[in-house]
């Protein structure tokens, strides 16, 4: 992912976007890599199709968690 994102010192910044119906089958994997990705120059925007339940797209945009 991002973390191996790196160009022998040059500056990048990546942004990262995901398009969904809603649906995460795995939620806690989905957390883990967005927090892993919190040092890292990236922004993920998170872009919600359709009218499914998007409970769970909103936990992970949740800045106190």
């Amino acid at each position: 992912m991002a973390k191996g994102f790196k160009d022998g010192g040059s500056e990048k910044y990546i942004v990262l976007t995901i398009l969904t119906d809603g649906l995460i089958s795995d939620f806690e994997g989905s957390f883990e890599m967005i927090v892993d990705c919190c040092e890292l120059p990236i922004s993920i925007i998170i872009i919600g199709i359709g009218d499914a339940d998007f409970t769970l797209m909103e936990r992970l945009n949740n800045d106190d968690l």
